[in-house]
């Protein structure tokens, strides 16, 4: 019996050696007819089954805006950017996912939302008493920042660099 024991251990273990040898960083680079796309080290792209998790045209974003308005009071939506899927729970007019999803990918309003605003010097005008709270987390950074019309950065802030994630201004007497 141990002269059956011996073989059969030897046996296992070449078969696991070489299980374990093609495990691995695998080099081949070659494309046969067989398999077109061996050796292509490009990423999928959204929409392919094999794309990598979040991949697409948005910045991955979980964003809560709370829009106040003395007439309105406050009004509470939230976007879900995800790769390729863009979301918007909640009812405000002139917000569309999409265009706030795609905005999430602008270096200067991923600035302003994770920094807050900029020490500049702003003209002292008057653009509304609208305030939006912004919190949430874009591409895993935290979001907590505010943005209001009581000067002209505030009112460039929401008229431009933020405008497809907040509603357009409302009139005021």
């Amino acid at each position: 019996m141990k002269k059956l024991v011996r073989p059969l251990v030897l046996g296992v273990l070449m078969i696991a050696v070489l299980l374990l040898s093609s495990c691995g960083d695998d080099d081949d680079t070659s494309t046969s007819a067989d398999n077109p796309s061996a050796g292509d080290v490009s990423a999928p792209t959204a929409g392919e089954p094999d794309a990598p998790l979040g991949a697409g045209p948005y910045a991955i974003a979980d964003l809560t805006v709370t829009y106040n308005h003395p007439d309105t009071g406050d009004i509470v939506y939230q976007f879900a950017c995800f790769g390729d899927t863009a979301t918007l729970v909640g009812e405000i007019d002139g917000v569309d996912a999409a265009q706030a999803c795609t905005t999430l990918t602008n270096a200067d309003v991923v600035d302003r939302l994770v920094n807050g605003p900029g020490d500049e010097a702003c003209t002292e005008q008057y653009g509304g008493p609208e305030t939006a709270a912004i919190t949430g987390t874009l591409d895993g950074q935290a979001v907590d920042t505010t943005v209001d019309r009581a000067n002209g950065c505030g009112i460039d802030d929401w008229d431009a660099l933020l405008a497809p994630l907040l509603p357009a201004p409302r009139p005021f007497s």
